[in-house]
């Protein structure tokens, strides 16, 4: 996989970890570990049908109510935790697929409505899948296709595009007249097909989302 750095503690993980844990309930049997044979709570004994309760949800359905809640969660974190650049800047697949260093890159567009200039550097690309990261900073080497220096602020504007390429030396890369050009310097391919990966703002603040 990726030379990427390892990430730290992150919301999208921690809901990943909630995920997990929901599938090995699953595997060994779920939480009817915690029902008796007759449906009535373990240890209780039976219970009489004056004090009957009503019938106590199935392992399925208390399943299906966890999944639930950890969309909810989920849906409720990536607001919480949304970047003033989100909707002004994306993030594209560009060539990710690709199972050659060589040929994978993917790409962040500035859209129309973002409204002024923004430094980028210091922002990250999470796979939350493979818990790897990759900072936008100095161990990146960088060009621009207008001419800026290598070791410049990423600055991006309206309209703009920047290619992050797995390798240091890319088979083809994208000719655009406003764009940056990033290399991961990766041994191996970065991203594979149903990752999910993120646009991170420099104070980790998801910017935009997609799966490979």
């Amino acid at each position: 996989m990726a030379d990427g750095k390892k990430s730290g503690n992150h919301p999208f993980l921690i809901i990943l970890g909630i995920i997990v844990l929901v599938l090995i309930i699953r595997s060994q049997g779920g939480i009817s570990d915690f029902v008796g044979s007759s449906g009535s709570p373990s240890g209780s004994g039976d219970t009489p049908a004056s004090q009957s309760v009503g019938r106590l949800p199935t392992q399925k359905e208390q399943l299906e109510d966890i999944e639930e809640k950890i969309e909810d969660l989920a849906e409720q974190l990536e607001k919480f935790t949304a970047s003033f650049y989100q909707g002004r800047v994306d993030l594209k697949k560009g060539k990710a697929y690709k199972e050659d260093e060589d040929e994978e890159y993917i790409e962040i567009k500035a859209k129309n409505s973002l409204d002024a200039p923004v430094n980028i550097f210091g922002w990250q690309l999470l796979n939350a899948t493979a818990g790897t990261k990759i900072v936008l900073d100095n161990d990146l080497s960088r060009k621009a296709s207008f001419g800026g220096l290598s070791r410049a602020p990423i600055i991006i504007e309206r309209g703009d595009t920047v290619f992050i390429f797995a390798s240091d030396d890319p088979d083809n890369e994208p000719d655009k007249d406003y764009a940056w050009y990033l290399y991961a310097d990766a041994d191996d391919e970065l991203w594979e097909d149903g990752e999910k990966i993120f646009l991170l703002d420099s104070s980790g603040k998801v910017v935009d989302s997609l799966e490979i």
